[in-house]
C-alpha cells in the first residue's frame, strides 16, 4: 500500500520500509509488527491484532453476522444522507437568493444559425438562443432547445440537435443506411463498402488483382507462355532473370536446407533489413539470399583456398591478393613518397604513410592512458601493451611478439641463422 504523493517520506514504517499516505494507515500497520493481540475470539482460542481480522474470522469460520455492526453501518449511512440533503437545501436557498447564472449572464438573444451540415447544399436557418457570459474564453454560447446544453460552435450544436430530432439527411448509395453527418457516412462506407484498389493488372487480358500471388496464379493457368516457371517447385516469375536466380538457389542442396531455417527479415521504411549485419535491400528475395550467406558460414568448417604462394606457402582466396603478396618477394619498391622520398613495396602502404604528413589530422586518444596517436593502426598496436596480446609467433622457437617488426628483428638475429628454412622465413616476413 505505497503512497504516491508529496509526503512519501513522512509516513514510513521503520521496520519494513513501507510508505503510507496517511498517519492513520501507518498506525494501523504498526500493529502488525507488535506481538500484542488484543482481539480474541469467544468461540475458539484464536487471537488477532486488528478488529477487522476478528470480524472476518467470525464471518468465515463461525458463520456469525454482527447485528450491531450492520445497524451501525445503517445509522452512519442515514446520517450521511441527511447531511447531504441539508447541504443541497443550503445550496438551493443560496441560488434562489443570488443566482450565479444570472450574475454571469451578460446578454441573451435569439439568432438565426445557418445549417452548414446539409448534403444538398440548400440554405436552412435555425432560430437558436445565444447567450454571452463573463470570465470565459469564449464569450458566446449557443443553447440547445431540447436539453439546454451549450455549445461554443454552431456545427457542434447542429450535430447535437440531430440526436434529438433523429434527422439523418445523408444516405448511402449502396444500401438503405442513413447518417446524421458526412463523417458518419464516410465511416460507414469505409467499413462496409470499401473497395481496395487492385494494383496488379494482367498485361494479356487486363484482369486486375489485389494480391501479386493471385496475379501469378492467373498467369500460370490462363497465360502459361507469358511467365517463367520453376521446374522444381512450379513457382512463376515475370522475368527470366528472377526465375534463373530462384532455380540457382533451389539447385544448391546446402542452401535448400538453410532456407527453411531463415528468419523473416526486418522491415524498415519500405526496405528489408538483414538481421545479422543490418544491410538493407529493396526486395525480400534479395535480402533472403544475402541472409543465406551468413548461415553458410556457420556450416563451413574448413575453407580450401584457391590460390597459394609457391615461395612461402601462404594461401589466398582471390587472385589479386596473391599478386599483391608476390610483390613482397620481389624486393621492388616502386612507390615513392613525394615528401620524404621514402620507398614502399605496396601502394596501400604508401597511402597510409602519406597520412602522417598531413598538417591537420585528427588524433585518436588511448582510453586507458590518454596517449594520442595519428592513426587507428598505431592505436591498436599501442593497446596491445595494455591487453598483453602478442599475436605474432616465431615458427622456429614459438616465441610470441607484439608486432610483426619485432618478430622480423628476432628472426634476423644470430640465434636462428643456421636453422632450416631461414631464408624462406625471412623473405615471407619482409614487406
Amino acid at each position: 500500500m505505497k503512497a504516491v504523493g508529496k509526503n512519501n517520506n513522512s509516513n514510513i514504517c521503520e521496520t519494513c520500509g513501507k510508505c503510507f499516505l496517511k498517519p492513520a494507515l501507518l498506525h494501523r500497520h504498526l500493529v502488525v509488527h507488535s506481538r500484542a493481540k488484543f482481539f480474541a475470539c469467544n468461540r475458539c482460542c484464536s487471537q488477532f491484532t486488528q478488529k477487522s481480522s476478528l470480524r472476518r474470522h467470525l464471518r468465515t469460520k463461525h458463520d456469525e453476522v454482527n447485528d450491531s455492526d450492520s445497524s451501525q453501518v445503517a445509522q452512519q449511512a442515514l446520517a450521511a444522507l441527511k447531511a447531504l440533503q441539508v447541504s443541497h437545501t443550503i445550496v438551493a436557498n443560496k441560488d434562489v437568493q443570488t443566482p450565479l447564472e444570472e450574475q454571469q449572464l451578460i446578454s441573451c438573444q435569439v439568432v438565426q444559425v445557418k445549417d452548414a451540415l446539409n448534403p444538398r447544399g440548400e440554405l436552412h436557418f435555425l432560430p437558436t438562443q445565444r447567450v454571452q457570459r463573463r470570465q470565459q474564453r469564449v464569450s458566446y454560447f449557443y443553447v440547445c432547445d431540447y436539453c439546454s446544453k451549450e455549445f461554443s460552435k454552431t456545427y457542434d450544436l447542429i450535430r447535437h440537435r440531430r440526436s434529438h430530432t433523429k434527422e439523418m439527411p445523408y444516405c448511402c448509395t449502396f444500401c438503405l443506411h442513413r447518417s446524421a453527418t458526412q463523417a458518419k457516412l464516410n465511416e460507414h462506407m469505409k467499413r462496409l463498402h470499401a473497395t481496395t484498389p487492385k494494383k496488379h493488372t494482367c498485361s494479356e487480358c487486363n484482369a486486375s488483382y489485389s494480391l501479386k500471388a493471385k496475379l501469378h496464379k492467373h498467369l500460370a493457368t490462363e497465360h502459361p507462355d507469358s511467365v517463367y516457371s520453376c521446374a522444381q517447385c512450379k513457382r512463376t516469375f515475370l522475368s527470366q532473370a528472377a526465375c534463373e536466380a530462384h532455380e540457382k538457389l533451389e539447385a544448391d542442396m546446402q542452401v535448400a536446407k538453410l532456407v527453411p531455417l531463415l528468419p523473416q527479415p526486418a522491415i524498415s521504411q519500405r526496405s528489408y533489413k538483414c538481421i545479422y549485419c543490418e544491410k538493407q535491400f529493396r526486395r525480400k528475395f534479395n535480402c533472403r539470399i544475402h541472409m543465406v550467406t551468413h548461415l553458410k558460414r556457420l556450416l563451413v568448417t574448413r575453407r580450401i583456398p584457391k590460390h597459394s604462394c609457391l615461395q612461402c606457402g601462404k594461401n589466398f582466396k582471390k587472385l589479386h591478393d596473391l599478386e599483391r603478396h608476390l610483390l613482397t618477394h620481389s624486393k621492388l619498391k616502386l612507390h615513392i613518397c613525394g615528401v620524404c622520398q621514402k620507398r614502399f613495396t605496396l601502394k596501400l602502404t604508401l597511402n597510409r604513410h602519406l597520412q602522417t604528413h598531413q598538417a591537420k589530422r585528427n588524433r585518436i586518444n588511448c582510453q586507458v592512458c590518454g596517449k594520442s596517436f595519428a592513426s587507428r593502426t598505431s592505436l591498436l598496436l599501442h593497446l596491445r601493451l595494455h591487453t598483453g596480446e602478442r599475436p605474432f609467433k616465431c615458427e622456429i622457437c614459438q616465441e610470441t611478439f607484439r608486432t610483426s617488426g619485432h618478430k622480423l628483428e628476432h628472426v634476423r638475429g644470430e640465434r636462428h641463422r643456421n636453422a632450416s628454412g631461414y631464408n624462406a622465413l625471412i623473405s615471407c616476413d619482409e614487406v
